[in-house]
């Protein structure tokens, strides 16, 4: 498996400072740990991945402008940090998002495309452990 040195550098700088923050947080408050809420995880990846479809030009060519803050692509992206975070590791550990958009995706295009929709990921633990799958297992048939 190949990692991208730029891509895992910023995600893990995001993340430990990210780590940082919400353990000086969780120090200050009144509210123990054990009592915040944890994000339920997403059943599948595909989903929330597919939320970067309107990146695809951006992403895989040397030619396309760059996206918009305010546009789909950003918004897709934004949805993906903030809803299913996890799935960030199917890009970072493989080449899923190269799958699903039918392109190698230029990686340090991700990076870029994170900075300008301002997406930065919260903690959401590492890519060590159980990530969702792309698709969800089907659901088995009840028996007649």
């Amino acid at each position: 498996m190949v990692h991208h040195p730029l891509l895992f550098v910023y995600t893990r700088d995001i993340l430990y400072t990210t780590h940082i923050l919400s353990t000086a947080a969780a120090t200050t408050s009144s509210t123990s740990a054990a009592s915040v809420p944890v994000e339920p995880q997403p059943k599948e990846c595909r989903t929330p991945l597919m939320g970067l479809m309107p990146c695809k030009d951006f992403l895989t060519s040397s030619t396309a402008p760059e996206p918009t803050n305010q546009g789909k692509c950003c918004d897709g992206l934004r949805s993906l940090v903030q809803d299913a975070p996890i799935c960030l590791c199917r890009i970072l550990e493989g080449t899923d998002l190269d799958k699903l958009m039918s392109a190698t995706v230029d990686r340090d295009k991700f990076i870029r495309t994170m900075i300008i929709c301002d997406s930065r990921p919260g903690e959401f633990g590492s890519c060590e452990g159980p990530v969702p799958p792309m698709r969800a297992a089907p659901t088995p048939k009840a028996a007649p």
